[in-house]
């Protein structure tokens, strides 16, 4: 089914995830069907069976699925069965759906509804009003621009967080590599994880974050698939297991490392020096915005990629880079590695190149 004209294509599902009285957890309804995969994930996530929920409103992605959820305790007077302690409302949206406020707005509207009414006939009301008109009673897409859900955290707040380790953040981003950010508050990981494709803003994909991972083995199993990702976890375990990732960023501690298998590829030169200490310089400006960084970061990438599509060869099958021809070129010290990384994640190499 499509979408009328303002309606909300990005909506894929909604469904109710409730608790009862004996710590059970169940998904109780669903419109449409959820397979059984993303149903045990949206289960997992919600945190309903946990003695005390981490955060109210949540967002991750499963696939090609974010995932929203807001959840309730239910409280005495409403309408739901006195056996229901607390439940979630969850809403799945495509690849275009990146919109936590927007979600977050919804999922609220849609939790006061089910509270005063107690019947989920009302939030597929609701669903399908937004999805074909893009509003219902006190809630409007229009209301929320998919252009400001992406700077909603400041690439400055990251930068003196991490300082000059931060030039580690913007290789890897640059480089697809695969990035794990740790945390043991939910809130706090959110906020930064969604920060991390500013780095790259050449490429405006968010869809690359994994926000918030389990380690169970469907969700592990999902960043085995996707092979490049920013994943955040609240678990400690996932430090330990390197092979999830080439880079670790610790919120808790505010520090930065990268794996041993991926440390020649984490080689910094005069060049990551140099731009480690513009960031730092205009992550301390005051009269600096977070837009004009991310701008003056974009011209920066820009100029390099320029530079490099100029040290490509070419023969009968095109022009593309490779490493012998960058080590030829006598480069600074570990700058031809981390170019043909560059190349490579950039669809300019030969084995990428179309």
């Amino acid at each position: 089914m499509a979408a009328a004209t303002g309606g909300s294509a990005d909506l894929e599902a909604l469904c109710i995830v409730e608790k009862d009285t004996n710590n059970d957890v169940l998904l109780s309804w669903a419109y449409p069907a959820l397979d059984e995969e993303v149903k045990q994930v949206v289960l997992e996530r919600t945190n309903l069976a946990a003695d005390t929920i981490a955060l109210q409103f949540a967002w991750s992605k499963f696939k090609n699925h974010w995932i929203y959820i807001f959840t309730q305790i239910n409280e005495p007077k409403q309408a739901l069965s006195a056996s229901v302690s607390a439940f979630a409302v969850v809403v799945l949206a495509n690849t275009t759906g990146f919109n936590p406020e927007k979600f977050l707005a919804l999922t609220t509207t849609m939790a006061n509804i089910y509270m005063t009414c107690g019947s989920p006939v009302k939030l597929l009301e609701c669903h399908l009003a937004v999805f074909t008109r893009g509003k219902h009673e006190n809630f409007a897409i229009s209301e929320y621009d998919p252009r400001r859900a992406l700077l909603v955290t400041s690439i400055k707040d990251i930068i003196k967080m991490f300082g000059i380790e931060v030039i580690l953040i913007w290789s890897a981003m640059l480089m697809k590599k695969r990035i794990v950010v740790f945390s043991t508050n939910l809130a706090l990981l959110l906020q930064v994880v969604r920060a991390f494709p500013l780095f790259v803003w050449h490429r405006q994909d968010w869809n690359v974050l994994r926000p918030s991972v389990g380690m169970t083995e469907n969700q592990l199993n999902d960043l085995r698939a996707a092979g490049v990702y920013v994943a955040g976890f609240t678990d400690s375990d996932i430090k330990v297991k390197q092979e999830f990732y080439d880079l670790l960023v610790d919120v808790d501690s505010r520090s930065i490392s990268y794996a041993e298998h991926a440390a020649a590829d984490f080689k910094m030169g005069s060049f990551h020096r140099d731009l480690a200490n513009f960031l730092v310089r205009a992550g301390e400006a005051p009269d600096i915005s977070a837009q004009n960084v991310i701008k003056d970061l974009a011209g920066k990438t820009k100029d390099l990629l320029t530079k490099l599509g100029q040290l490509c060869v070419s023969d009968e099958g095109g022009r593309y880079i490779t490493l012998q021809g960058l080590q030829a070129r006598k480069l600074p010290p570990n700058m031809d590695r981390f170019l043909f990384n560059v190349a490579t994640a950039e669809n300019m190499t030969r084995a990428t190149s179309k």
